[in-house]
This record gives structure tokens, sequence and C-alpha cells, in this order.
């Protein structure tokens, strides 16, 4: 919603984001793009899909396609449970 003269420049878009960073308690990276709203779906990309499964990357096979077509059993952790929830499982799973 801001005018080109002022959102079209990367330092001033790089000072908002940091103080929206801020504001939000925003962890990691977090930048602000001038991307038109027309192309805004075709990024909306960002942990809607788990890429850590068979067909996870749309674009791409990974490890976990090759080992489903090679028939090989394979074991990865879910991402977004804690670490101990995780070693937890794994203690379970090896029993």
């Amino acid at each position: 919603m801001l005018p080109p003269i002022i959102f079209d420049r990367w330092r001033v878009r790089h000072y908002f984001s940091r103080i929206i960073k801020i504001l939000y308690s925003y962890t990691g990276y977090f930048e602000l793009y001038s991307v038109p709203f027309k192309y805004l779906p075709y990024f909306d990309y960002l942990e809607k899909r788990d890429y850590f499964v068979p067909g996870g990357i749309l674009a791409t096979d990974t490890i976990f396609d090759w080992c489903v077509e090679q028939g090989i059993d394979y074991y990865c952790s879910n991402w977004r449970h804690s670490e101990d929830e995780i070693l937890k499982a794994n203690k379970t799973r090896d029993q």
C-alpha cells in the first residue's frame, strides 16, 4: 500500500522489514520484496507442504521419492515436533 517512490527502494523496504520482524516477533530470515500482487500466489509456497515426504516438492524428485520407487524403507522425523518428542518417538520406534 506504500507508494512506489518509497516501496521500490530496497533500503526502505529492508528497514521496514526489520521493523515488522521485531513487531511480529518473527525469527529467522524475513524480508519484504517488491513483487506485483498478481504474482504473489506463485511465491506463496513456504511450509504449506511437507517437503520431507514423497511428492513433497512438486518440481523435482527427492530422496524420499527415490526410496519409495526403490522399495527402500526409510525414516524421517517430523521437523514440527520438539527435539524431546522426536527422541521419545525414536526410542519407542526402535523397541
